[in-house]
């Protein structure tokens, strides 16, 4: 999914298991709150620190090949810590790269700095934010992959 928004006002935007959400800030933006989604997925064996999700953000400038810094923004456990209140700002000419372990991740904000730019006509509008939603492959484990066998042409059946 890739998506573009004006940089003005409230936003949201949900951190999905097993993908990448990397997000371009066109303003100065503020993430608020992390909540966990109402509906949870819930693993068949709970252990300890099975149940609980976390957030990630990794950072790097727009055009840089390695990441500067990653962080964990959050640790939300079902039924004990299911919402987040923050003031994490994102700056624009960064690239922010979200992950969540665990459950679905719900991130709201709003972006700032309207009163100092592109307000009421004061200035040039800010360039649009984008969003982007990277899957990623589950990753397996070294029994897992030595369990694979190439495929053999000559048992492959054809109907004709």
């Amino acid at each position: 999914m890739n998506l573009e928004l004006e940089s003005t006002g409230i936003w949201s935007t949900v951190v999905q298991r097993r993908t990448e959400t990397i997000i371009r800030p066109g303003a100065p933006l503020r993430i608020t709150s992390v909540a966990l989604p109402f509906a949870l997925n819930v693993p068949t064996r709970v252990e300890k620190g099975l149940y609980r999700s976390v957030l990630q953000m990794s950072y790097r400038e727009r055009g840089a090949s390695e990441y500067e810094g990653s962080v964990t923004l959050a640790v939300l456990v079902p039924e004990k810590t299911e919402f987040f209140e923050c003031g994490v700002d994102l700056y624009p000419g960064y690239e922010y790269v979200f992950q969540v372990v665990g459950n679905n991740m719900h991130l709201l904000g709003e972006f700032f700095g309207e009163e100092f730019h592109g307000k009421k006509g004061k200035g040039p509008a800010f360039p649009k934010t984008q969003i982007r939603e990277i899957i990623s492959a589950p990753k397996r484990s070294a029994s897992q992959a030595s369990d694979v066998k190439p495929a053999n042409p000559r048992e492959w059946k054809f109907s004709g």
